[in-house]
């Protein structure tokens, strides 16, 4: 039987006056700056690469409420995940005018998962779409990527 979670936590800061930001470079080694991204992403590594590939429900949320992103107002923070397959964390409201995650990000994940697994690392390459970066461990892939969605929904998940 699969276990499955959901975690929910509205964390404030301040709110996105920041407004536009500087456009990203999409460098397969360039990290984005931003604060409010950054600390979505270390709590993602925290709560899901962390916990990767067993995906335990107890472990993933033990680490998302110890590893709690710094968002803004209005911003909300969930995470769910399916024990042994995927994990996967959203910023709801994070809004379309902020920085996405950098092809950087999303590699730098995804050697984090190669590191812990001691999988083999495929990273994601600027103009290849949307495919991400994956790492291979034993017979499993996992997919590693983070979008911004058009309606503002920041999503980091990996997943087999």
């Amino acid at each position: 039987m699969q276990k499955s979670f959901l975690w929910a936590a509205g964390l404030t800061t301040l709110l996105s006056a920041c407004g536009a930001s500087e456009p990203q470079v999409y460098e397969t080694s360039r990290l984005s700056t931003d604060s409010l991204l950054s600390s979505v992403l270390y709590s993602f590594e925290r709560g899901c690469i962390g916990n990767a590939p067993e995906f335990s429900v107890a472990g993933m949320r033990t680490s998302f409420a110890a590893y709690q992103p710094q968002l803004a107002p209005g911003m909300h923070f969930f995470a769910s995940g399916e024990e042994g397959r995927k994990c996967e964390a959203a910023v709801l409201n994070y809004g379309t005018r902020r920085p996405k995650p950098s092809v950087g990000d999303i590699n730098r994940l995804a050697e984090s998962l190669a590191r812990h697994t001691g999988g083999m690392l495929k990273p994601d390459i600027p103009g290849a779409g949307a495919g991400g970066a994956k790492v291979k461990v034993g017979r499993t892939t996992y997919n590693v990527s983070g979008y911004v969605s058009n309606k503002g929904r920041l999503t980091l998940v990996v997943y087999d």
